[in-house]
């Protein structure tokens, strides 16, 4: 008997915990009765362009775009490859990328009762990215 209430609330536990998307709990302001609130909040992060390669060392964000653009890319310029005693290419790509990101929450809050509030709370992420490609001139 011990073991199957044991059991009945470990796992009672566990689906309570995997339903994150579902509930959540900000900051257990009851409303009174009838009334409503209306807010938001937001989350600004620093900038970065840069991340981690598998040994560690930083990279650019852009790394894996920087790289020549010939017949290996585009299949159809694998005709010229004898002409130009190489592979044909349009040039080499150098991308430059660095992302800002903003997360914004709106909620709005019902007092069902003086003791229960019911809510609704709508992310808006801005996920600003900016690339940069320096002209082929430049280059």
């Amino acid at each position: 008997m011990r073991r199957h209430v044991l059991a009945s609330v470990v796992g009672a536990i566990c689906w309570l915990t995997s339903l994150p998307a579902v509930t959540r709990a900000d900051d257990a302001l009851m409303l009174p009765k009838g009334t409503f609130r209306l807010y938001s909040d937001a989350h600004f992060y620093l900038p970065f362009d840069k991340r981690y390669d598998p040994d560690g060392k930083p990279e650019a964000l852009g790394a894996d775009f920087n790289r020549s653009l010939d017949s290996r890319v585009f299949p159809l310029l694998t005709p010229l490859d004898r002409f130009v005693g190489g592979r044909a290419s349009l040039g080499d790509a150098r991308v430059s990328i660095d992302i800002d990101l903003v997360e914004v929450e709106f909620a709005l809050q019902y007092g069902v009762t003086d003791r229960l509030t019911l809510g609704v709370m709508v992310p808006y992420p801005d996920n600003l990215r900016s690339s940069r490609s320096p002209p082929a001139a430049f280059r």
